[in-house]
């Protein structure tokens, strides 16, 4: 097993790298035969959690978690009649790969690549009967994740990334931090607490800051770092996506495909493009 330290990893995967060594290695081998005898059972629930441990016992071995992930999205997925199931089963496909795979492996092309077929093809063709389901899960999701049917990319992508940035643009005497301390709010972080939890800023501080212009900008700050941190959606990569191929609806599973696809092709590791991530983008464009 590669004993290399791992960049990114949460203290979890830092601790069990450290401290179980190659032993590791068994441990995850024991957890794929439970994993393998739970599906053959049709036990799947704990899955979901062993597919965690796994993948941060292994954070370096990409194809196992591009397998599990795939495993929940197809295989597991259609063993239920309910589309509501269905759907909780290809979102935790999705959610293994972007939310923790692509931590600890940033860079790596296949995550991408799986990531956007996901996308494509299990949601965006109609092989599954629940796809119709899966459409409208999606786009109602980020319709309350972008406040609106489609958000301004361009402003969001002009907004601040972190908070030392923020206090650029806002300095100690802006009425932003009155509105923040008058409003009980108390802090620009229990602020974007807040507005993750409601997707919207706080009745209160909307009171206490009247000037609509720094309002408009704080949830511009707000909103862009929630889709970051939830999504994974970077708004300046969107607005070069829609500068290149045209405007797209990102509320579709396609235009997501095309994404993860032109990460894929921008972290690959040859020469050549990889003509499955090409492929992915033409003909995402064609569905959208």
């Amino acid at each position: 097993t590669d004993t290399d330290p791992v960049e990114n990893a949460p203290p979890i995967v830092a601790f069990t790298t450290v401290a179980l060594g190659s032993f590791r290695g068994i441990v995850a081998d024991l957890l794929w035969l439970r994993t393998i005898a739970l599906q053959d059972k049709g036990q799947y629930f704990e899955m979901v959690q062993l597919a965690s441990w796994i993948t941060k016992l292994q954070p370096r071995f990409t194809g196992a978690t591009a397998y599990l992930a795939w495993n929940m999205a197809y295989n597991i997925s259609v063993t239920f009649s309910s589309a509501e199931d269905r759907w909780r089963w290809v979102k935790r496909g999705i959610e293994l790969i972007r939310d923790e795979a692509l931590n600890y492996n940033p860079a790596d092309p296949i995550l991408y690549k799986e990531l956007g077929w996901i996308y494509q093809h299990k949601m965006g063709n109609i092989m599954d009967d629940a796809n119709i389901y899966y459409k409208n899960q999606m786009a109602t999701e980020l319709m309350d994740a972008f406040g609106a049917p489609e958000p301004d990319w361009d402003f969001l992508a002009s907004m601040p990334d972190n908070e030392e940035q923020f206090k650029k643009r806002f300095d100690e005497k802006s009425p932003v931090w009155k509105a923040i301390k008058d409003s009980g709010v108390g802090s620009l972080e229990a602020l974007e607490k807040s507005f993750r939890e409601n997707r919207r800023l706080p009745e209160k501080f909307t009171e206490k800051l009247k000037d609509a212009s720094d309002l408009k900008n704080v949830e511009g700050y707000l909103r862009k770092r929630f889709l970051k941190a939830r999504y994974k959606l970077d708004a300046a990569k969107i607005v070069q996506i829609n500068n290149k191929y045209g405007k797209l609806d990102w509320r579709l599973p396609e235009a997501h495909a095309i994404y993860w696809a032109t990460l894929g092709l921008e972290h690959q590791q040859s020469s050549e493009p990889d003509i499955n991530c090409e492929r992915m983008i033409s003909q995402s464009l064609a569905e959208a």
